[in-house]
């Protein structure tokens, strides 16, 4: 009886032994497939912040490249707008010099050409002819030379472009220009194209004010504009430029 008892009792043990020797396996194995899966996982990650890190690196680089084609932008609006500044004074200044280049000049309009006038000395004594007949001028005015300008016209004389020697002579000439008023002859200082233009703008807004009771008169590139009954100026428009 003993003896089938121990008999029980090994084959219990033996038992018992074999499954915690299948247990002990299957678990050796779990944590072996546990280990693997955790290895590649680790590597998973590693490879996914290796590849964050090469975006994140991709990504500064475009942003450092976009910040300095953003700062070129900028550094090349600023030297358009130095230049356009610097093309708009050297415009100024290059009609400043042409104005004062013609400073001593006069346009005459309305004096009838004809066939002799191929020589300067010849328009020089008919424009000298008109100082003397229609404003009273006897001086011998030195006049440096006197020319047509423009194509010939036939519906039109041509605009007579004179240099004088002498200022003090273009204002005298000026003084009485309005002397030739109801003749078909105009007498006008002579100026650049773009000084023209404003003038011409500037004689349009003179000629509404004076229309509305004021006052107003063009002073080279200026129009002056007060009040008749104050005698005092109220208004001094200073034109804008207008470009070639």
């Amino acid at each position: 009886m003993r003896e089938l008892l121990n008999i029980q009792k090994e084959t219990i043990l033996s038992y018992f032994r074999e499954s915690l020797f299948s247990i002990n396996e299957k678990f050796e194995n779990f944590q072996s497939s546990f280990q693997e899966v955790r290895r590649e996982l680790d590597e998973m990650k590693s490879g996914l912040n290796f590849v964050g890190d090469v975006f994140n690196d991709k990504a500064r680089a475009v942003e450092e490249k976009i910040n300095k084609v953003h700062d070129d932008l900028s550094n090349v609006r600023k030297m358009q707008g130095k230049i356009s500044s610097d093309n708009i004074e050297l415009k100024l200044k290059s009609v400043d010099i042409e104005d004062r280049n013609r400073r001593n000049n006069l346009r005459i309009d309305g004096i009838v050409e004809n066939s002799e006038e191929k020589d300067w000395e010849i328009t020089k004594k008919r424009v000298k002819q008109l100082f003397k007949d229609n404003l009273g001028i006897e001086k011998d005015i030195i006049i440096k030379r006197a020319h047509r300008v423009g194509a010939t016209n036939d519906k039109r004389e041509r605009t007579i472009v004179l240099k004088l020697r002498d200022y003090e002579d273009k204002k005298t000439i000026m003084e009485r220009a309005v002397k030739l008023k109801g003749t078909n002859s105009f007498l006008n200082e002579d100026f650049s194209f773009t000084t023209q233009k404003v003038r011409k703008e500037l004689f349009d807004q003179a000629k509404i004010r004076r229309q509305n009771g004021y006052f107003a008169k063009v002073v080279y590139n200026k129009l002056i504009v007060h009040e008749f009954q104050e005698n005092t100026r109220n208004t001094d428009v200073n034109p804008t430029c207008v470009n070639e």
